[in-house]
């Protein structure tokens, strides 16, 4: 019957039910839990308690809102002020990328045998457990890992290379006085930079779930096999693993900037990143949040634009399927134009986490409507005792 034979993939661990679930929008929703629990913990009386003002104000929701919405109008601004630059950069360089991360959805599993043996290897890992959280949290996992492998030539040379053109001319435009870098000598820093980063993400990925297998092994020495708990400790396990990896994303997304503003890569890059974004976490999150739905919601357009309709039959027409492809190249390139803002974006919030320019002062700065952003304390008062 099919009842037993759904029973049976399951004891056997066997993914049978890949196709029915996308490569979607997991991951890039860390971001927004991260930052309502960030949001969520702010508002307890607590904090004002043990911590200075200064840092009290940098996670008032109000304030990192407000923050996160002038450095979005103001690379929008620049977005638009160079548009056929940009557009180029997006068009011509970062859609390959965008293509192959939109495409690798329907790639595996069947031209890709590492997605099943993986989904296994960890459902085993899990023996006691029938949850379907972890088995669905696992399920994303293995695709996010499967399509991060499949896309990692492209994003080594289309989507670095994209990103230290787009560095290399918002250098041009925002610090003409300085000596400018060689565009190479930002690919490589990217380069060596985005390994570590790689590195970072995986040693996230592998902690948490080191963590979650230790907490079933825990439940299964005490005897506790109630549903309940087994649910208590998924929820508590998708709250620790939307932070870290959260953070993580943001403090990857910093590290590519700073490597591409100061020319320094490799894991000097990631400090350098941290020491930057120290204490402004909430407005991080929230810079996040609007690149990460807008590049979810594309994939998700791509799948249920192009990879849900039924095959195409040998009769229908070529008109038809140039009209799919067409659509399907339009969605990749406002994927690649979301990556091009994303990188504008990091670039304008490194610099505000720096507090300095080298071509302005900081009255010319807060003056100049076509400056950076920077916050000074008064105004940060000011707007927290109207609020």
């Amino acid at each position: 019957p099919p009842k037993a034979k759904s029973r049976e993939h399951k004891k056997q661990g066997k993914p049978h039910h890949f196709r029915q679930i996308p490569t979607l929008t997991s991951f890039h929703l860390s971001p927004f839990f991260c930052f309502i629990f960030h949001v969520t913990s702010s508002l307890l009386p607590y904090p004002s308690l043990i911590k200075p003002p200064q840092m009290i104000m940098e996670e008032n929701p109000a304030i990192s809102m407000a923050k996160a919405g002038k450095i979005i109008r103001k690379s929008v601004h620049t977005f638009l002020t160079e548009y056929q630059y940009f557009t180029s950069i997006a068009a011509l360089i970062a859609l390959p990328f965008s293509l192959s991360v939109l495409l690798s959805q329907a790639l595996f599993p069947p031209s890709f045998s590492l997605f099943p043996t993986l989904y296994a290897h960890l459902i085993s890992l899990f023996p006691t457990t029938s949850y379907g959280f972890f088995s669905l949290v696992t399920l994303k996992l293995c695709q996010s890992l499967s399509s991060s492998i499949l896309t990692l030539p492209f994003s080594l040379s289309f989507l670095l290379f994209a990103k230290a053109v787009t560095i290399d001319h918002f250098l041009c435009l925002h610090h003409d006085q300085l000596p400018r870098k060689s565009l190479w000598r930002i690919y490589f820093s990217l380069l060596s930079t985005h390994l570590w980063n790689c590195l970072l993400i995986f040693g996230v990925n592998a902690t948490c779930f080191c963590l979650l297998l230790l907490a079933f092994s825990i439940l299964v020495e005490l005897g506790t096999t109630a549903a309940m708990w087994g649910l208590l400790v998924s929820a508590m396990g998708a709250v620790v693993y939307s932070i870290a990896l959260a953070n993580s994303m943001v403090l990857c997304t910093m590290a590519l900037a700073c490597s591409g503003v100061e020319g320094r890569g490799g894991f000097r890059a990631i400090i350098c990143a941290y020491i930057a974004i120290k204490n402004k976490a909430s407005t991080a999150l929230a810079l996040a949040i609007p690149t990460n739905l807008g590049l979810a919601a594309m994939e998700a357009l791509f799948h249920f634009r192009i990879l849900s309709l039924p095959h195409l039959k040998e009769n229908d027409s070529s008109k038809q399927i140039w009209l799919l492809s067409l659509e399907g190249v339009l969605i990749a390139y406002l994927y690649s134009i979301i990556l091009v803002l994303d990188v504008i974006m990091s670039c304008f919030f490194y610099q505000s986490c720096k507090g300095d320019s080298p071509s302005q002062t900081q009255e010319e700065i807060e003056q100049d409507e076509d400056g950076y952003y920077y916050d000074n304390l008064e105004k940060l008062k000011a707007l927290e005792e109207s609020l």
